[in-house]
């Protein structure tokens, strides 16, 4: 399951850069928050490399200029849930984790 949700990752960083050219950005910056809020819990499972890919598009996605505010704060949001869920999942793993 991690390769397959590694590869869903590194699909949607490819084509991050080019969010700008793109006319509909926010549309499809909008589809890619909701699927990053709908796997977070699936993708958790999955460990610390997934996490990096997942910050790595969040961070993206935050930085872009065609990224709303209302979307911005949604991400910050997300990555807070992120590092949170992560964080307990490494502790799951191995419980002196910090």
């Amino acid at each position: 399951m991690e390769s397959a949700i590694l590869a869903i990752l590194s699909l949607i960083e490819s084509f991050l850069p080019q969010l700008a050219t793109v006319a509909n950005a926010g549309s499809l910056i909008e589809k890619i928050i909701n699927v990053l809020e709908q796997w977070l819990p699936i993708i958790v499972k999955e460990g610390p490399v997934v996490y990096q890919s997942v910050t790595g598009v969040i961070n993206a996605l935050s930085q872009d200029k065609s990224t709303t505010p209302e979307q911005l704060d949604r991400l910050n949001q997300l990555q807070a849930k992120a590092d949170t869920d992560f964080e307990a999942a490494a502790k799951d793993v191995d419980p002196d984790a910090s």
